[in-house]
């Protein structure tokens, strides 16, 4: 639409639509009058999906809740969590390992990517994983069918079982600022709490999932790139156990390939349709329109979890390459047409792996 009709588009008699990076500014960024009001029918809440962080028009209310919640996603809260961020990453490498040995075996990263970062956020939330790693894959598909009632009601049932364990215990988890209760906030009714913990646990998991998805297949189709991301993470560590949280910042390559990986407009980018990582580390580059790829949002009600994508997908994608070749199957050549609903309805993405052989 905004290829053919340029950067503001009338939609409706009192809809316009913009593509700029000046627009994300002006609509979505901290505004002296405060935010825009946000569309009663999208962010009301109701029986079947109630107020949460992410579903609510009151803007006091969301603010006391991203309050709450905002420290448990600093980097000194990523730092906190990594011994389980990395106990998950160590059991991905394991199950992969395992498969390598079953002869020229096509392996769905998308599956083992959702299995990862699903166990990941249940631990990080509920001090406990789902076990998706262990065999019980099937949650990952009961809790990702939000479009049916049965399954929805599946869902809040089962994060309200493990909210009530996870309510037995003191321990620092995400959830743990929902919790507490102190002087200012009115400690949140039961609903509430599920509707967060649900919000937290899709966030936390499918989002990352999606993301390493897409820059795997990108790179693995973009052999040059791939070779100079193999690169960079096998230079620049000599074990396994270098790859943290922190060391992972060393590498400028591979982050900006996540980063291309979210990027896609030809209003704003040059070439938009080519991989190309390295347009992000060129601060010269004024072809390309950087501040348009937000695609965490801007403003008061920007993603919180964006510290948290960054940090699983970093360090999973980081020991990924540092410890396999990947070669896609020809099954997912195809793999990018894709339906999009909500979240995006991944195809499975087949690919082979090689452990690399290391000297002891």
């Amino acid at each position: 639409m905004h290829e053919r009709y340029g950067s503001v588009v009338r939609v409706a008699p009192d809809e316009l639509s913009f593509i700029d990076s000046a627009a994300l500014r002006d609509i979505y960024g901290h505004r002296p009058g405060g935010e825009f009001p946000k569309a009663i029918r999208l962010f009301r809440g109701t029986d079947k999906f109630p107020v949460s962080l992410l579903v609510t028009q009151d803007i006091e209310a969301h603010r006391k809740l991203r309050r709450r919640l905002a420290p448990s996603f600093s980097d000194q809260a990523m730092r906190l969590q990594e011994p389980s961020m990395i106990r998950y990453v160590d059991l991905l490498l394991n199950r992969l390992n395992k498969l390598c040995g079953i002869g020229n075996l096509e392996v769905d990263l998308s599956m083992w990517f959702n299995f990862t970062t699903f166990d990941m956020i249940g631990d990080l939330s509920f001090g406990e994983s789902f076990q998706c790693n262990m065999g019980f894959e099937w949650l990952v598909t009961l809790l990702f069918k939000t479009g049916r009632l049965t399954s929805r009601n599946k869902n809040s049932n089962l994060v309200s079982e493990k909210l009530l364990r996870r309510m037995q215990i003191q321990r620092h988890d995400f959830i743990e600022a929902l919790l507490r209760e102190n002087e200012n906030d009115q400690p949140l009714p039961m609903e509430s709490l599920t509707a967060n913990c649900s919000m937290l646990m899709l966030g936390g998991s499918e989002t990352t999932s999606t993301l390493l998805c897409g820059v795997t297949f990108l790179l693995v189709t973009n052999l040059e790139s791939y070779k100079k991301a193999v690169r960079e993470v096998r230079d620049t560590f000599k074990c396994l156990d270098d790859i943290t949280l922190t060391s992972v910042s060393q590498l400028h390559f591979m982050h900006a390939c996540i980063k291309e990986a979210l990027s896609l407009s030809s209003t704003n980018f040059r070439n938009p349709f080519e991989y190309c990582p390295d347009r992000h580390l060129d601060p010269s580059n004024t072809v390309d329109d950087m501040a348009a790829s937000q695609p965490f949002s801007v403003g008061p009600r920007n993603c919180i979890g964006r510290n948290l994508v960054f940090a699983q997908s970093r360090l999973i994608l980081a020991r990924i390459l540092f410890s396999f070749e990947i070669e896609l199957a020809e099954s997912s050549r195809d793999w990018m047409n894709q339906k999009h609903h909500i979240l995006w309805d991944k195809p499975p993405l087949n690919v082979y792996l090689t452990p690399v052989m290391r000297e002891s």
